[in-house]
């Protein structure tokens, strides 16, 4: 996929690959951030809730070798980026990894983003409330794959993440006091991450996503973060592209 051009820094996407790094992590009950190796295990038996993050530095083949026996007794997604060492995904793939595609990481200033009204009868909430917080869960968990027997297992990592005070961020698009869609903002390492953004499949294609969006991006704005970025699915790309968003680098996903 070509990439956009775009005036963002090398420092700033620097900054918005560790700011998904740290995401990630925060989901973990076992962290590894040494010798080149970024990992996090959560424990539930789903691959995006255990990962590696990053593989850099010299000896890339004992590095890949070592995570895989921290997480071999898991389902596990790598994410292999420009922050990773260009031989990781070779050495990973030899070991049995699946690749299973290219995740485009897209960054916008807040303050361009395309302004549209909220969709009729739509409110935006932030999640605080644990019972809601449990709801909120619920909406997003059939994008990320999760079935309804891991539901409470991802509920429960949701509410014991390790996020610091003022950090993460959590929305909701309600409509009529329920919950239809969520978005989070992830403060980190300068940048205003997005996360979690997604509607339920009865009330899509009604502008509620890219609301969610850009309502998360510009409260990153207001704590002073110049920068947004997220990654995106296929369903989601043309969305965050027609708000502004540009593609400025890619993740190999490799799961085991």
């Amino acid at each position: 996929m070509p990439l956009d051009k775009t005036d963002i820094t090398p420092t700033e996407l620097q900054s918005a690959l560790a700011n998904c790094r740290q995401y990630w992590l925060n989901y973990g009950y076992e962290r590894n951030e040494d010798e080149g190796v970024t990992l996090y295990r959560s424990g539930v038996p789903h691959p995006q809730l255990n990962g590696v993050m990053r593989v850099a530095g010299d000896d890339i083949l004992r590095k890949v070798d070592y995570a895989r026996q921290v997480l071999k007794d898991l389902p596990s997604v790598w994410w292999l980026g420009p922050d990773s060492h260009r031989e990781a995904i070779q050495t990973v793939t030899a070991m049995g990894g699946l690749i299973r595609g290219k995740v485009p990481v897209m960054v916008a200033r807040p303050s361009d983003l395309a302004s549209d009204p909220l969709p009729a009868g739509i409110s935006i909430e932030v999640i605080e409330d644990d019972r809601e917080l449990l709801t909120w869960v619920e909406c997003f968990a059939p994008s990320m794959g999760v079935s309804e027997g891991s539901l409470a297992q991802l509920q429960r990592v949701e509410m014991e993440r390790l996020d610091k005070q003022g950090e993460y961020t959590r929305f909701a698009a309600k409509l009529n006091g329920m919950i239809v869609g969520t978005s989070a903002l992830f403060a980190s390492h300068g940048v205003a991450g997005i996360y979690v953004c997604t509607t339920d499949v009865a009330y899509r294609c009604n502008g509620i996503g890219a609301a969610l969006t850009r309502h998360a991006a510009l409260e990153g704005w207001k704590k002073g973060l110049k920068l947004a970025s997220l990654q995106a699915s296929k369903m989601g790309e043309p969305v965050y592209r027609r708000l502004g968003f540009r593609t400025v680098a890619e993740y190999d996903l490799v799961m085991f």
